[in-house]
C-alpha cells in the first residue's frame, strides 16, 4: 500500500478584501473557559471553525475585562520552527487587576497552577462570520507561562500581568464562527450570559 504524502500546497491567493480590510486589535473583554469543562463542537469542512461551545453540567464561562490602554496588548501566534514538523504558539496577555487573598486563592493560583488548561475567546475589531472572535486553547490548552505582580507599577495599578500560552498547535488561527458575523456574535453572546455577574 502506498504511502500518503501529506500536502502543504497553498488553495487560495493572497489578497486584500477592500470592502473588509482587517482591523488590528481586540475588545476590552473575552470569555476564558476551564478546558476539561467543555466540548467543542467544529465545521464539518474545516476543523479550525468552531460552531459551538457546549459546558459540561455545573460548569461557567468566566468573563475578562481588560479596559487597559491596549487591551490583551501582544496576544497573538508565532511559527515553531523548532519542532520536527512546524506547529503554532499562541498567547494571551492580559491583566487581573485585582488584589487580595479571596482572588488569589479563586483565579491566580488555579489560573497559574493549572495543568489541562484554558479556552479563551476574544472578540476581535473585525465583524465577520470567520474572524471576528479568535479562540486560543481549543487544541493544547493554553497554560501560564509567565505572571508578575509589580505593587509599585504605575503601568499595572499593582494588578498581576499574566501570559497564558497554547504551545504546538497545528493551526494558526481557530476562531468562533457563524453562517454571519451576528451569528458568531449571538453564540458568543449566549456564551457571556452564562457567566457569573463579579462580585
Amino acid at each position: 500500500m502506498p504511502i500518503t504524502k501529506c500536502s502543504n500546497s497553498i488553495s487560495q491567493s493572497i489578497f486584500i478584501d477592500c470592502d473588509n480590510i482587517p482591523k488590528e486589535g481586540l475588545e476590552p473583554y473575552g470569555l476564558v473557559f476551564n478546558k476539561d469543562e467543555v466540548t467543542l463542537t467544529y465545521d464539518a469542512l474545516n476543523p479550525r471553525k468552531i460552531t459551538a461551545i457546549t459546558l459540561a453540567a455545573g460548569a461557567t464561562p468566566y468573563q475578562i475585562y481588560n479596559p487597559t490602554k491596549v487591551p490583551f496588548e501582544n496576544s497573538g501566534s508565532e511559527m515553531n520552527a523548532d519542532s520536527a514538523f512546524p506547529t503554532f504558539n499562541k498567547t494571551v496577555n492580559f491583566l487581573i487587576p485585582n488584589i487580595g487573598a479571596d482572588f488569589s486563592r479563586d483565579v491566580i493560583e488555579p489560573m497559574v497552577k493549572g495543568k489541562e488548561g484554558y479556552i479563551i475567546v476574544l472578540p476581535t475589531k473585525n465583524q465577520v462570520a470567520d474572524g471576528g472572535f479568535i479562540v486560543i486553547g481549543a487544541e493544547k490548552g493554553a497554560v501560564a507561562t509567565a505572571g508578575t505582580r509589580n505593587l509599585t507599577d504605575a503601568a499595572t495599578n499593582g494588578g498581576f500581568a499574566i501570559t497564558l500560552s497554547e504551545i504546538g498547535a497545528s493551526f494558526e488561527t481557530v476562531t468562533l464562527s457563524g453562517a454571519t458575523y451576528a451569528a458568531a456574535k449571538s453564540t458568543y453572546d449566549a456564551l457571556e450570559a452564562l457567566a457569573p455577574t463579579p462580585s
